[in-house]
């Protein structure tokens, strides 16, 4: 059986890692939880000495921060990877449909216009 726990004496972390792959907007495309003890090192120029800003990297971090705003991924409860990566994707989903669901909330595109209201002057 494949470890389900790890120990990252780097960040001193016991657990589970959690890895995103989000758009622009933040809204994840990939989730992948591993044992902590995984090297989940980010490549860096070859020329690189020093602190280097990782481009867009906070995109990633406000998601995770917006992720554990749900009880059950405030902590790792769960005893099953798969489960873990679920319950951050029903996050993700519980927060795309409150954004969509937003009073006043404009769509990012432009599309026909809802019944009962007249359509744009550019279209």
């Amino acid at each position: 059986m494949k470890a389900e726990f790890g120990y990252d004496a780097g960040k001193k972390i016991n657990g589970r890692a959690r890895h995103l792959v989000v758009d622009t907007r933040g809204l994840p495309l990939i989730v992948m939880v591993t044992p902590a003890d995984l090297h989940d090192a980010v490549s860096r120029p070859k020329d690189a000495s020093g602190f280097i800003v990782l481009p867009r990297r906070w995109v990633v971090e406000r998601s995770l921060a917006w992720m554990m705003h749900a009880r059950r991924n405030a902590r790792d409860y769960e005893r099953l990877i798969q489960h873990s990566e679920t319950l951050i994707t029903w996050a993700a989903i519980t927060l795309m449909a409150r954004r969509l669901a937003r009073k006043g909330a404009t769509p990012s595109r432009s599309g026909p216009a809802p019944p009962g209201q007249p359509a744009s002057a550019d279209s």
